[in-house]
């Protein structure tokens, strides 16, 4: 026979969410403790045993639907919290990268501006070394 439900209760952290455990008393009138199995058969699973061990009360712990609610709640807002941190961590390296792209672009083209000028000037010296060259050859040819 299971102990009644007081209106106390105590909060433990799995999972990432807070999971509201409500006090029972045992037989004898007390509190009942809440330990974790550690057998094969029943690993991880929480239950309430008699703290005196008088009364040999034992009941396995069992999640009503508003402590269900209240755990799935408060995970999904702390997922919601790791996800936003992670976007705004996303979104510093973006801009980062963007500003590292646009200063490699930047260098990109002034090298390329200062390659232009350069040959800007080899076109220009070539054309004036073709105007030589003709003028040269028309002149050594009415001579």
């Amino acid at each position: 026979m299971e102990g009644s439900s007081n209106t106390g209760s105590m909060g433990s952290n799995i999972n990432g969410g807070v999971l509201i455990f409500k006090n029972k008393t045992c037989r004898c009138g007390k509190k009942a403790d809440v330990k974790i199995s550690e057998s094969f058969d029943n690993l991880g699973k929480l239950f309430y045993f008699c703290e005196k061990r008088q009364c040999k009360f034992i009941s396995w712990w069992e999640p009503d639907a508003t402590e269900l609610l209240e755990t799935m709640q408060g995970s999904e807002e702390l997922n919601r919290d790791g996800i936003d941190e992670k976007l705004k961590l996303l979104n510093a390296k973006m801009q980062k990268l963007e500003s590292n792209i646009i200063g490699i672009m930047h260098n990109q083209m002034t090298s390329i501006h200062g390659s232009l000028s350069g040959l800007k000037k080899m076109m220009l010296l070539n054309m004036l070394l073709l105007a030589c060259s003709i003028f040269f050859f028309v002149s050594s040819m009415n001579m």
